[in-house]
């Protein structure tokens, strides 16, 4: 009675795809190791198969990957424009307050020379009156 072999294990499997695949032939291994070499181009197609079926999933793993990175430089740059955009608001806020801390500067200085050209006007005016009364009085005309 045959003896049955016990299955070859899925390490063992994926060498001999493996060396296939760097260009050792089947029937090489077929002498080499126990399995035939018809089981060996079962086990490179089923390989190349399964490879062949786990390329869809890399590709929309990688896709998923792409667009997450896409959303986070989105984020970034939502955020970088948000800060931007403050920063332009508070540069606003200060120019406007310098603006009109300067007006009312101007206002004071303005106030203040119309004050003192008042004051020159009233002490002119008083000058020349008291000019007027001395005139008066060294040329004896009566007011």
């Amino acid at each position: 009675m045959a003896s049955t072999r016990k299955p070859y294990s899925p390490e063992f499997r994926q060498e001999m795809v493996a060396l296939v695949q760097a260009g050792r032939t089947p029937a090489e291994l077929a002498r080499e190791y126990e399995p035939s070499a018809s089981t060996i181009r079962t086990w490179v197609k089923q390989a190349e198969t399964d490879a062949a079926n786990d390329a869809p999933d890399a590709t929309m793993d990688a896709v998923g990957d792409v667009a997450e990175a896409a959303a986070d430089l989105s984020d970034a740059a939502a955020d970088t424009v948000s800060d931007a955009a403050d920063a332009a608001v508070d540069a606003v806020g200060d120019a406007t307050d310098t603006a009109t801390d300067m007006a009312d500067q101007a206002r004071a200085s303005s106030d203040d020379a119309a004050d003192a050209a008042k004051q020159n006007a009233e002490k002119t005016q008083g000058g020349i009156e008291d000019l007027i009364r001395r005139v008066s009085d060294a040329l004896g005309i009566d007011e």
